[in-house]
């Protein structure tokens, strides 16, 4: 199973700027089992905003899966953060799911 990146921190604290967490304006990918252990898979962005996936190279979206860029799970990850670090409600701006 592929963890799901949303609004809510994968680790810490995201309001903390101790060590231990993370502050509300920086992210970085966690080097966890978890994350070190993923098969080499490329991730998809969807942007539930826009009703589209993000297009190769953070330039745009577009409807088709085919035509959609493909991540490393850190750059994905700090994608969805990015997008979601100011949301007010549960709904994300955006989600990252495995290309497979």
């Amino acid at each position: 199973m592929f963890p799901v990146v949303m609004r809510r921190p994968l680790f810490g604290n995201p309001r903390s700027t101790d060590n231990k967490g993370m502050s509300a304006n920086t992210f970085t990918a966690p080097s966890t089992p978890m994350a070190d252990n993923l098969p080499p898979v490329k991730w998809l962005i969807w942007s539930i905003e826009h009703n589209a996936w993000w297009a190769p190279a953070r330039c745009g979206y577009v409807q088709q899966r085919a035509e959609a860029g493909r991540y490393s799970w850190a750059e994905a990850a700090q994608i969805c953060f990015d997008a979601n670090r100011f949301k007010k409600s549960d709904i994300p701006n955006e989600a990252m799911c495995p290309d497979e």
